[in-house]
């Protein structure tokens, strides 16, 4: 997938980036702040519109970590971390449910990455975090 900012616009390519198509979803028209897939293809992007995630051949409302977020993540174990203003949430279940990372809530997280070994650091406006 690759993504037009103006207007936001959704393109896929089945063939490496050889060639693109313009997607006819229910991202169009949305600013998308991050997409990430599991290990089973399925793909969760966050908007500003809030969550969808792609069942294979479309594109459907989910729903997302609390208060939204920009920054998405996935563990080795496969635990999904997004972060933004109103904190860290986790979801283990590819985000069908979320709960608020201890002391991370109403906490701006600026991002948050995943080392191989499985560990979890989210910067915020004040300190970083390892989880």
């Amino acid at each position: 997938y690759g993504v037009s900012p103006t207007p936001p616009t959704l393109y896929r390519s089945t063939n490496n980036g050889d060639s693109w198509v313009m997607t006819d979803s229910a991202l169009t028209g949305r600013r998308i702040w991050d997409m990430i897939a599991n290990s089973s293809g399925k793909i969760l992007a966050i908007t500003e519109g809030g969550a969808f995630m792609w069942n294979g051949t479309e594109w459907n409302a989910t729903s997302g970590p609390p208060h939204g977020a920009d920054e998405l993540v996935l563990d080795s174990a496969g635990t999904l971390y997004a972060g933004g203003f109103s904190g860290l949430s986790i979801s283990s279940d590819f985000g069908n449910s979320w709960r608020f990372a201890d002391n991370l809530q109403r906490t701006y997280v600026l991002s948050v990455t995943a080392n191989p070994s499985g560990e979890v650091f989210a910067a915020t406006n004040n300190l970083p975090w390892r989880l």
